[in-house]
């Protein structure tokens, strides 16, 4: 019972039953029965599977998914008879629980009991069985479980989504474009994932044929699942490949204009990889095995030289990395002249090197174009040793390193126009009903090459990957999706404090918690309170005058959410504060750099550092190992030469990733951050780590300064049986 608000459920949680039974007496079960039972402690036994109070979740279940633990009229989606009277086995406590409350709980809150009531249902779905319990509740958790109606439409044509969906329970049917048709779905199937990989509209309406439980899987939930379940993995890559790939290919750069016939031939040797972020895509100095075409999202390119690594570019949506070792008569060498990592969660097209010759060869328009951007790129490899180039590359190390890129929404001070009257703080504290200012001027950065006289805030930045949701265990941190704001939904909060947390969300220190009683609610200002009238929303979640539970109340910029306009911005007497499109307007920044000093940084004053990883104790197969990682000022180890903070600044922040085989689970995920202070010699982190079978593994530590890239160490894992 995690609830994020106990005062909503213990009146209804005081009126429920409940009984203690003896060994052989019988569960006399409510005459209403539009409840459910829940088993305390002890355990019954009825001619369906066993009902126990007991938790082994480290047990994998075999054959029919039990033991379960709730009866009542919604089992009845599990099989279980509604007329059997279990009876206990042991003196045992059960209690049972109203419907709407059940509702509640198996809903709209990402609860343990909604875990355990769905985890069997969801692991009888055939496309994502194979995935481990520790990979699949977590997906469980962020999804959505929403009960339709005969006839209601579960999509429509058309319409933008961010969600795919399995049906759980029941049956629906798609209605084909245009009239041509429809085709059943049911028990275990799925539909929407086009809608979430390619970002294009619903290509179909889905109804309910009848009651119909549905999963609703978000981007993240999704690309969790294709990481986690090799059967899920490949279902959606067969699917995109025939319903997505050929109008993606056709809209890149390089195959633009191609005919139908010659784009079949291109999309019958692609694959579609997805890449989390940080993951790295490849590393200089590897032998070249494929060519990658970016579909969505970010990935950096970094020239690792003696001097430490020299960021080249971002690519984007339609480009092409990888095609330089591919063309050794242009490159000179068939192996990887750049480090290439990913930046934000990125889906791209691979076509592997044994078919790319044979490709280039039937398509001459394609070859050309290939040809002429490795030319261009290679033209540009040797450029960055000029003094433009270096300029160039220290501009974009310090976007990377601030991970400003990633934004779409920098909040940013002109300060040669700024009179420092304080409105924007004052402004921000009064739309909000906590008085809490969510605009960071305690932590700006700033570097007169990207933008002169313009200093950027660390507040919320929307990034359009936003690694805050990813640990939330209520999904109460929501996109708008007309103007893309990040916003948290106070009223699902359980204040945990994950999304604050680097190691989990927020690696940017954008969202800060303070404790319960430091949160003054307080009535909005007349005229706004006049404005909330007129407004479909309210203009804060956060209920005036309640109380709050827990001591990791999180605040963040919400991009004044339910506001019309942005109240830090509109204040501003001068114009001075303004709204930056990282990808956009930080391109057209390097395209002209200024040349003039850097301003608060030295740019030729690194700090070698030295970070090493070792197993605490040699990994045994089905068993948490510990994989420690350490940064030293002091060797040995490997050497990695990140920038020296701002003023103001105690320590330096790195980011770690732990690139593993598929088979190994990683507690708490791969990315980890780290916080060397400037007075201490060494920082420590761990990873938790789980591989069932005995072998010899090859993994990476990949070190990122914010974006930037740093380095690589190479990690040995024999694991014993």
């Amino acid at each position: 019972f995690e609830l994020p608000d106990a005062r909503r459920y213990r009146s209804a949680l005081q009126r429920s039953e409940a009984w203690l039974l003896q060994p052989g007496e019988s569960l006399p079960l409510s005459a209403k029965r539009k409840g459910a039972y829940v088993v305390l402690s002890g355990s019954l036994a009825a001619a369906s599977p066993t009902v126990t109070a007991a938790a082994d979740d480290a047990a994998e279940p075999a054959g029919d998914p039990e033991p379960t633990r709730i009866f009542g009229q919604w089992t009845g989606l599990r099989g279980l008879p509604l007329n059997e009277r279990p009876q206990a086995r042991e003196a045992s406590v059960v209690m049972e629980i109203d419907e709407a409350e059940l509702r509640l709980l198996l809903t709209d809150v990402a609860s343990l009991f909604k875990v355990e009531f769905f985890r069997p249902l969801v692991h009888a779905i055939p496309s994502v069985s194979d995935a481990a319990s520790d990979a699949l509740d977590p997906a469980i958790r962020r999804s959505r479980f929403r009960l339709f109606s005969s006839g209601d439409a579960i999509v429509r044509e058309g319409d933008y989504g961010s969600t795919m969906f399995f049906i759980v329970a029941g049956s629906a049917t798609v209605l084909a474009p245009g009239g041509a048709g429809t085709f059943p779905l049911a028990q275990g199937d799925f539909f929407g994932e086009i809608a979430v990989i390619a970002y294009q509209p619903r290509s179909a309406t889905v109804l309910a044929d009848g009651p119909c439980l549905v999963m609703e899987a978000d981007r993240q939930g999704v690309s969790d699942l294709r990481k986690q379940s090799a059967t899920f993995k490949e279902l959606v890559q067969r699917r995109y490949r025939e319903r997505a790939m050929l109008t993606q290919l056709q809209a890149t750069t390089f195959f633009k204009g191609l005919e139908t016939s010659e784009l079949e031939a291109v999309r019958d040797i692609a694959t579609l990889e997805l890449f989390v972020p940080y993951e790295p895509i490849f590393f200089q100095g590897e032998e070249a095995d494929a060519l990658f075409i970016v579909l969505n999202g970010q990935i950096t390119v970094v020239q690792e030289t003696d001097k430490g690594p020299m960021p080249v570019a971002w690519v984007g949506d339609g480009d092409t990395v990888g095609e330089l070792a591919l063309l050794p008569e242009i490159s000179g060498t068939d192996r990887r002249q750049q480090t290439v990592t990913a930046l934000q969660r990125v889906d791209a097209i691979r076509i592997a090197r044994s078919e790319f010759g044979e490709l280039l060869s039937r398509l001459p328009s394609v070859k050309e174009k290939l040809t002429a951007t490795a030319r261009q790129r290679m033209e540009m490899n040797r450029g960055l040793q000029a003094e433009a180039g270096q300029r160039r590359s220290e501009a974009l190390a310090w976007m990377l390193d601030t991970q400003h890129l990633a934004g779409n929404w920098v909040l940013a001070v002109d300060m040669d126009d700024c009179i420092r009257c304080n409105n924007c703080v004052t402004a921000c504290e009064s739309v909000h009903a906590d008085g809490l200012s969510r605009f960071h001027w305690n932590d700006m950065r700033q570097d007169e090459d990207v933008m002169p006289h313009v200093r950027f805030t660390n507040s919320c930045q929307h990034c359009e990957v936003a690694l805050c949701q990813v640990p939330c265990p209520t999904q109460c941190i929501e996109r708008d999706a007309a103007t893309g704001a990040v916003w948290i939904d106070y009223d699902r909060c359980i204040k945990c404090g994950k999304c604050s947390d680097p190691s989990q969300g927020c690696p940017y220190g954008s969202i800060y918690t303070v404790p319960t009683p430091d949160v003054r609610l307080r009535k909005l200002p007349p005229i706004l309170q006049w404005l909330e009238g007129l407004l479909p929303e309210k203009l804060t979640h956060i209920e005036v005058g309640g109380t709050r539970k827990g001591a990791n109340y999180p605040v963040k910029c919400d991009l004044c959410h339910a506001l019309p306009y942005q109240a830090c911005v509109q204040h501003c007497p001068t114009g001075a504060v303004f709204r930056v499109d990282g990808d956009r307007q930080f391109a057209e920044a390097l395209a002209k750099p200024k040349g003039s000093p850097r301003g608060n940084r030295p740019a030729d004053d690194p700090l070698p550092l030295y970070v090493t990883a070792q197993w605490e104790k040699p990994p045994v197969a089905g068993r948490p190992s510990e994989l420690s990682v350490r940064i030293r000022k002091e060797g040995p180890g490997l050497p990695i030469m990140p920038h020296r903070p701002e003023q103001g600044v105690s320590g330096i922040k790195l980011n770690f990733f732990l690139q593993a085989p598929d088979s190994f689970r990683v507690g708490g995920g791969a990315l980890r951050q780290m916080m060397l202070p400037l007075d201490a010699p060494h920082s420590e982190a761990k990873y938790g780590v789980t591989e069932k079978t005995a072998g010899s593994y090859d993994l990476s530590l990949v070190a990122y300064q914010g974006g930037l890239y740093l380095g690589h160490l190479d990690v040995k894992a024999e694991v014993t049986k």
